[in-house]
């Protein structure tokens, strides 16, 4: 165990430093961006896979009603998680959009000329 810990702190030692190194070394800014968002995938795709199937399987009662409440002929699961899942990632982008947006236009008002 004690090794493990020792392999993971060098890890993220090195993981941490390894932004700093490429931004000085004059690595594009394009490329860090692209390792970064890599990154944001590699933790969102292991989110999903790990706890949806939890998350399916304790709202599957409430899914349940939410399809006899509206398909009362069905005996299907609405998946529930899935769509809470699906509409906040659409949330956060339609979000990160808006504020890109917003802070391009106040950088062009307050440019001169």
């Amino acid at each position: 165990k004690g090794s493990a810990a020792v392999v993971l702190l060098a890890v993220a030692v090195g993981g941490g430093t390894l932004p700093l190194y490429l931004a000085s070394s004059g690595v594009s800014e394009d490329a860090i961006r692209c390792c970064n968002a890599f990154a944001g995938g590699v933790l969102l795709a292991a989110a999903l896979v790990h706890m949806l199937p939890d998350s399916e399987k304790e709202l599957s009662m409430l899914g349940h009603s939410l399809q006899q409440l509206f398909a009362p002929e069905s005996d299907g699961v609405f998946p529930l998680a899935s769509s809470v899942a699906g509409l906040a990632f659409l949330l956060l982008m339609l979000l990160e959009a808006s504020i890109k947006r917003v802070s391009k236009q106040e950088v062009s008002i307050h440019l001169p000329g």
